[in-house]
């Protein structure tokens, strides 16, 4: 895709579009934290909301990627893993991007956004208990 690489064959490619991902939700989960439920509506909130759909975009393009890896190569508890984590970041990225639509466009206020933001932290608990106890049963490992 980029200079040649594509994260359909290149793993180290892939690699590179998970840590992104997950950077830019860092990125936005930390800009929600630190705001107060009246706080007013700047520059910034527009380029969060820019950032997290063109990074839905991209997870759409990585969670097609470790698909074919998973097809083409089969099934391990790495691409098993990835391919999950990849899911509930993708979700978490609409409800997001949802969230912080009615923020701007006055519908909900800040503590709603971070509510959205905060709420799904379970669910990456509950994968990494899953991924953690869980899935090396699965495969044997214990």
């Amino acid at each position: 895709m980029i200079e040649g690489h594509s994260p359909f064959i290149n793993r180290e490619f892939l690699v590179v579009f998970n840590g992104l991902l997950i950077l830019i939700l860092g990125i936005v989960i930390f800009s929600v934290a630190t705001r107060g439920r009246n706080s007013k509506i700047y520059i910034i909130d527009y380029v969060n909301i820019l950032l997290v759909s063109a990074t839905i975009l991209i997870n759409v393009l990585a969670l097609s990627a470790i698909t074919f890896r998973l097809f083409e190569y089969g099934i391990t508890p790495n691409r098993f893993c990835v391919l999950g984590v990849n899911w509930i970041v993708f979700i978490h990225l609409i409800i997001i991007v949802i969230a912080y639509v009615r923020v701007i466009t006055h519908q909900s206020d800040f503590d709603f956004l971070r509510k959205k933001v905060v709420g799904y932290f379970p669910v990456y608990c509950f994968w990494f208990i899953f991924v953690t106890y869980i899935l090396p049963l699965i495969f044997g490992f214990i």
